[in-house]
This record gives structure tokens, C-alpha cells and sequence, in this order.
């Protein structure tokens, strides 16, 4: 090799060399020695010494920072996970509904909701689109109603069972739901962490019980449209015909009130109305299937909390 060869090669070493030790002095030196770390030893931090801990040595200038959670997910995942884990609870809870008011019917006489296909699961049929957007907007919902044979729903008491088949069975679904969610709990499975399948699970499971259980209170608020309305309809009609007759004529009306009652009341309040006024209905039932009373909430979009404050 020649000598200007060799001279060449020594000045790359050199420059090299002193590249390396410039980039090791801008380092921190809590960083150097830094090592890839297993999948799940992130967010590990080492021991400090104890003359290392804030305010215990000579040398400590500023405090430790707080450790990271290793399970914390950021606001954006987590609306995506909670928005996403309505969707199957809205195709179990929805149709569950509309289904028990075909099987209310079948068992007070109507044959014909067996003979057109209503008392098997097909949520084309018994999801209403409004009601499934209500889902996300709100965190309740509605399906589309079943056709049903008013001759064979003819007097008071067939109507009351009628009615009320749709909050019962997503009453009995609830409960259920609650039982396997208190034995997962039990076995150190956490509600709303992601950190585990079992975890994911539990909080699918959680939202399928708790939409349940807020379509069952919805239902049963006296609001013409709704189960409890036509409960109360069935029981006083006969007493007042035009009184009940005139506000089924004025429900897009009604609605729409309600609505903005609602609206107003949060902005002026700063509480949600539909929570409070399904409590008594929502809190009972969250109470004897998971033990408490608790709610569900999308970030950065909508939450509801049917409980009161006592009994949460």
C-alpha cells in the first residue's frame, strides 16, 4: 500500500474516533449503557441507591420523575376502544330488546310473530338506524318495533306484559352479564385496563351490560314512544281517550322538548338529565347483577352515569 494510502486510512480512524466521542458526550448519561428491553419490561425504571433519591444526597438538583404505566393508553386509543366496543353491545342489546316483545307476544297468544321470523336473531330486522346512532350519541338506543296482532293484545293486562317483555329480557340479560363480570373481577381480571385479553374481554362484556341495562331504563321513562309510555297509556287510556290520543299526535313535538330540556339542563346544570331520570330504574338493577352502580363513558365525546350520587 502506498504511503499516501496509509495516511488516508489514519485520518478516517481519527475522525472517526472523534466523531464516537462526540456523540458519547451529547448522550445523557442516564441514557448510556441503554438496552433493548423484553416486551414486557417496558417502563421498568432501576432501583435508586438511597444517597440517589431526591433530596436524601448532596448531588440531587431536581426530583425524580414519575414513572410511566407501562398499561397507560393514550386518549385517542382509548376513544377508539370504548366507541368501538358499542358496536357488538348494540347487536346484542337492541335486537335482545325487540326480541322479548316478540316472545311477550308469542306467549300471550300471537302466533304470528313465530310464523314471520321475529323470534329469531336477525338484527337487519330489529335494529332501528336512529336508534343504533343513539347508541354512540347518548348511550341508549331503540330497535324497530315488532308487528304484532292487536286483536290477540287486547286488554289491559296482556298490554302491561307486552310492553314490559322488552325491558325484562334485557333485565335478565344484565344479570348474567353482571355475574360473569363478578367472577372475572374476583379472579383479578380489571375492568377498563387493556393490558391483558382477559382485561379486553371484560370490558367488552361490561359495555354489552351496561347498554343492556341503559336500553332497559330508556325504555321505561314515560316518554310517548317508549315502554314506560305505553305502559301507562294501557293502564289509564280507557279513563281519558283524548288526552291520550292528543299526545300521540304531538310526539315529534314532545321529542323534540325533551331533547332540548335535556340539552339546556346540562349546559345550565352541568349534569345530564337522562342519567338522573333513569336512576331509579338503572341503579337497582346495576346494584343486584354487579354491586354497584356505575357508567360508561366515550372520551373526549359523551358518558353517562344513571346512578345517584348516593349509590355510586
Amino acid at each position: 500500500m502506498s504511503r499516501d494510502g496509509e495516511r488516508m486510512i489514519e485520518l478516517v480512524n481519527e475522525l472517526a474516533t472523534r466523531a464516537g466521542n462526540l456523540l458519547t458526550d451529547m448522550v445523557p448519561p442516564s441514557a448510556q449503557g441503554a438496552h433493548l428491553r423484553a416486551p414486557g419490561d417496558h417502563g421498568r425504571q432501576p432501583a435508586l441507591a438511597p444517597h440517589e433519591r431526591y433530596g436524601q444526597g448532596d448531588d440531587s438538583l431536581s426530583p425524580p420523575t414519575r414513572p410511566q404505566d407501562p398499561y397507560r393508553v393514550s386518549a385517542f386509543v382509548a376513544f377508539v376502544v370504548t366507541a368501538l366496543m358499542l358496536v357488538p353491545a348494540a347487536l346484542v342489546a337492541i335486537p335482545v330488546h325487540e326480541l322479548g316483545h316478540a316472545l311477550a307476544a308469542y306467549l300471550i297468544g300471537d302466533r304470528s310473530v313465530r310464523y314471520f321470523g321475529y323470534l329469531a336473531y336477525k338484527p337487519r330486522r330489529l335494529i332501528d338506524p336512529l336508534g343504533a346512532i343513539a347508541v354512540f350519541v347518548a348511550l341508549v338506543g331503540w330497535g324497530r318495533r315488532v308487528p304484532v296482532q292487536t286483536n290477540r293484545i287486547n286488554t289491559m293486562g296482556r298490554k302491561v306484559a307486552y310492553e314490559l317483555g322488552g325491558p325484562a329480557a334485557n333485565l335478565v340479560v344484565g344479570l348474567v352479564l353482571g355475574l360473569a363480570l363478578r367472577l372475572m373481577i374476583a379472579t383479578g381480571v380489571t375492568v377498563g385496563s387493556l393490558a391483558t385479553p382477559l382485561d379486553v374481554a371484560a370490558l367488552l362484556i361490561y359495555a354489552v351490560w351496561f347498554l343492556n341495562l341503559s336500553i332497559m331504563a330508556f325504555q321505561l321513562l314515560p316518554i310517548p314512544g317508549l315502554d314506560g309510555w305505553n305502559v301507562v297509556e294501557a293502564l289509564f287510556h280507557d279513563r281519558n281517550p283524548r288526552f291520550f290520543y292528543n299526545v300521540s299526535v304531538r310526539r315529534r313535538e314532545i321529542w323534540i322538548g325533551a331533547v332540548l330540556v335535556v340539552i339546556l339542563f346540562q349546559l345550565f346544570q352541568g349534569a345530564n338529565l337522562l342519567g338522573l331520570v333513569m336512576a331509579p330504574f338503572f341503579q337497582p338493577a346495576s346494584l343486584i347483577s354487579l354491586g354497584q352502580c356505575s357508567g360508561y363513558a366515550i372520551p373526549n365525546l359523551n358518558g353517562l352515569v344513571p346512578c345517584l350520587p348516593w349509590g355510586r
